[in-house]
């Protein structure tokens, strides 16, 4: 199960059971839900100046606008490998395809991204359902602004 938005009881009566209702991975039995609300998270990113700039003094314009642009594109493939594992089930490779977004978030300076990925590459590692699914829907959601963030600071276009 893949979780889109997570979901929050606000309110509920213990009463004679009714319903079973699925909640961000838990099935919860005897109780009776008034009020349901859709969480709808915003990420802020930042994206490191800095990194950029020593990246294009270092290797040229040219150069790093393309480094820039092959990093990114396989931010983007690996990030959709991340989602067919996730769909699979398999917790080893997302651990470790989540590590290897690190490095090269790091290297474009998405810091916000190479931590969100620690984050997940941690949580695959244990067994906490609720925050594999909380942290992985956080990286993607990351890693949609911060892709934009970059393509936006160099005035790039498609």
């Amino acid at each position: 199960m893949r979780v889109i938005s997570p979901v929050i009881i606000n309110q509920f009566h213990t009463k004679k059971p009714q319903h079973s209702v699925h909640v961000v991975g838990a099935l919860i039995e005897d109780l009776i839900v008034k009020h349901l609300s859709v969480l709808a998270p915003t990420d802020s990113v930042r994206l490191d100046q800095n990194k950029l700039a020593e990246l294009f003094i270092q290797m040229g314009p040219k150069e790093a606008e393309n480094t820039v642009c092959r990093v990114m594109e396989e931010l983007a493939l690996r990030l959709s490998v991340l989602d067919s594992e996730h769909a699979k089930g398999d917790k080893n490779k997302i651990a470790k395809d989540a590590r290897g977004l690190i490095g090269m978030a790091v290297q474009i300076g998405l810091t916000d991204l190479a931590t969100v990925a620690g984050h997940v590459e941690q949580c695959f590692r244990g067994n906490d359902h609720v925050a594999q699914q909380a942290t992985l829907s956080r990286l993607f959601r990351v890693a949609d602004k911060s892709l934009s963030e970059v393509w936006e600071s160099q005035d790039m276009t498609l």
